[in-house]
């Protein structure tokens, strides 16, 4: 799915994470997990990253790279916009 944007959609949508992931991120990530029964473990594992890192997200002291929202788009296809912020 996120193969479908181009270099420059990503590189706006990535800035508007960075900006916006105070709000968003946070309580998005945190909604996430509560609506789909997730642990921050298992999300992690989802995505390849450590435990740590996503505990480290929600309490608002790291916020995801690059890398790290592609591998959420490829991890949980299709709602990468939900995650961007971009749909509820």
């Amino acid at each position: 799915y996120i193969s479908e944007f181009s270099a420059s959609q990503l590189n706006f949508v990535i800035f508007r994470i960075i900006i916006c992931v105070s709000r968003s991120f946070i309580e998005i990530l945190t909604e996430y997990l509560k609506d789909n029964n997730l642990t921050q473990s298992q999300f992690a594992r989802a995505i390849g990253a450590k435990p740590s890192l996503v505990n480290d997200w929600l309490r608002g002291k790291a916020k995801p790279s690059y890398d790290n929202i592609c591998a959420i788009a490829k991890a949980y296809d299709g709602e990468i916009e939900y995650f961007l912020g971009l749909k509820d």
